[in-house]
């Protein structure tokens, strides 16, 4: 089953009003990532370190800094921040078919040493890494595409992130993150929201779908509904216009097989086979 990276218009219109807007225009960073995409998905066996770095050189053919975010995201440029990433949404298609909103915390760049330069940089990315090729995906990414795989054999999928930009606060060693940030996540709790509602406005998903505890009470602070405690199967919730359905479930990292757990190993769920992302797909595929 070919994967299509498809973005509208009207999503990147979205992203330049009220998040960032390069220069460039963000239409070539989303150029440079499908270009990433396409070339990936080329290699038939396991890309070498030279090829590695031919890839990351598409990533930096058109840089963000902080000069870029736009109105109430300006403030991040003042701000002694590090590690700055965006991870960009985007859809993974095959055909017309019905689309899971699939709704993640933020980005995660690695907790590098950065000069007070490089420190204005924003990475360009994709949430969980899925414009790699899923066929060369190592540990955790390998285990998190499973997820995604089982998904995509029956639906698209628009994967998001509730706030769209990561930051590290403190000197390099440290890992404060930008959603331990009150200012970030409760000041500016309107923007985020105004960004998703248009989001889901646009792609009309058959369901949003919440990956862990932090995604789903930050969503359910949207919608002003209380998180119920995790137990032995998923979770359901109404988004703010009674019609689109709310599922949460456990994050799909390692860190959250114990309450992954609770729900792949219900006896209503016995008859579900595969890895424990996979069983989760499966499951939510069930309840749908």
């Amino acid at each position: 089953m070919k994967k299509e990276f498809k973005i509208t218009n009207e999503i990147i219109s979205l992203l330049e009003s009220y998040l960032v807007k390069p220069s460039c225009g963000l239409k070539n960073i989303y150029k440079n990532l499908i270009e990433y995409f396409e070339r990936a998905q080329g290699y038939e066996k396991m890309p070498t370190d030279a090829q590695i770095k031919e890839l990351q050189k598409i990533l930096l053919a058109n840089k963000l800094n902080t000069n870029d975010l736009k109105n109430e995201f300006t403030y991040l440029h003042y701000e002694d921040i590090r590690t700055l990433a965006i991870d960009f949404p985007f859809s993974l298609e095959f055909g017309k078919r019905d689309t899971i909103m699939i709704c993640a915390m933020d980005s995660l760049p690695p907790n590098n040493f950065q000069n007070d330069l490089d420190k204005k940089n924003i990475q360009a990315w994709v949430p969980f890494s899925l414009i790699d090729n899923w066929n060369y995906q190592k540990g955790s990414a390998k285990a998190n595409s499973k997820f995604f795989k089982i998904l995509f054999e029956k639906y698209n999928l628009y994967v998001t992130d509730i706030y769209k930009v990561f930051f590290r606060e403190g000197p390099n060693g440290t890992d404060k993150r930008s959603n331990q940030n009150s200012k970030y996540t409760n000041d500016l709790i309107h923007v985020h929201k105004k960004i998703l509602r248009k989001e889901i406005t646009l792609i009309k998903p058959k369901v949003i779908i919440t990956l862990g505890n932090r995604s789903r009470d930050a969503i359910l602070k949207f919608t002003n509904q209380t998180a119920q405690k995790w137990g032995d199967d998923i979770q359901s919730y109404n988004w703010i216009d009674d019609k689109t359905k709310i599922i949460s479930i456990p994050h799909i990292s390692g860190s959250a097989n114990g309450a992954k757990s609770k729900i792949i190993k219900s006896l209503r769920y016995s008859h579900i086979n595969g890895s424990q992302n996979e069983k989760l797909a499966k499951v939510i595929i069930e309840n749908l």
